[in-house]
């Protein structure tokens, strides 16, 4: 909470009231890394337990049940933790590149396998249209922006996703488009703010997805929107290839 200042000018009430926000914001930040810190550090042993117990030879089927539910647990614990430190990076432009000459094709489909399953255990399907496109990307970053639109649409829509990659001149267009329920014309502005939750697209996680997108796509010079479509939503990720 901003403490309220008397006997300062106005000019000098609000520089000292960002300055006091300023600090707020970096006290949080730090605050963040070390809940983070101390987290993974409690997780580790029981990381190590479900390990153990799931190269252990096979037991009854409610222990195996056990076990797994727990590894999802796990995981996903991480992958919070891992969200949260890549946002305070990304507020704070501390996230460097690592560029290299990339297939975006070759991407899709690596991201592609690795959710297939999470769309067929849904009822979906993801389908791949794509072309070779090089360019100079970060490749892991690259994965995260088609990952993150690909669960995204995945989490709110189901069925069947289509992902295309195109070359659009001296740039790359990669598309993912959803046949779930769209994107209402009020809500597309504030899509990729940071802790928006209110929109159809962003219940039930931190609000960042969308964000971390948009923040990742600016790092590597290019841009993220939504097109009008005549079914569910359709997201289109334009980077230049050099």
């Amino acid at each position: 909470m901003v403490t309220e200042r008397r006997g300062l000018m106005p000019d000098e009430a609000v520089e000292a009231s960002v300055e006091e926000l300023r600090d707020a914001v970096a006290a949080r930040d730090e605050l963040m890394a070390v809940v983070g810190h101390e987290l993974r550090n409690a997780m580790s042993p029981l990381v190590l337990l479900t390990a153990h117990f799931e190269a252990a030879p096979a037991t009854d089927d409610m222990t195996r049940a056990k076990v797994a539910m727990l590894t999802r647990n796990l995981k996903s614990l991480s992958t919070i933790l891992d969200r949260i430190s890549e946002v305070t990076q990304l507020r704070e432009g501390k996230l460097a590149l690592d560029l290299e000459m990339v297939d975006a094709q070759d991407v899709a489909r690596a991201v592609i396998e690795e959710l297939a399953p999470l769309a067929r255990a849904g009822g979906g399907e993801l389908r791949l249209d794509a072309k070779s496109v090089v360019g100079r990307w970060d490749r892991e970053r690259l994965m995260q922006i088609v990952r993150h639109l690909v669960t995204n649409a995945i989490r709110h829509a189901g069925g069947a996703i289509d992902i295309r990659v195109r070359p659009a001149g001296t740039a790359v267009d990669i598309i993912i488009e959803d046949a779930g329920p769209g994107i209402p014309a009020s809500e597309r502005e504030r899509l990729f703010d940071r802790f928006d939750r209110k929109g159809t697209r962003t219940r039930g996680g931190l609000g960042v997805g969308l964000w971390v997108v948009k923040t990742l796509c600016h790092a590597m010079g290019g841009t993220v929107g939504i097109t009008e479509t005549v079914r569910g939503a359709c997201f289109i990720v334009t980077l230049p290839r050099g």
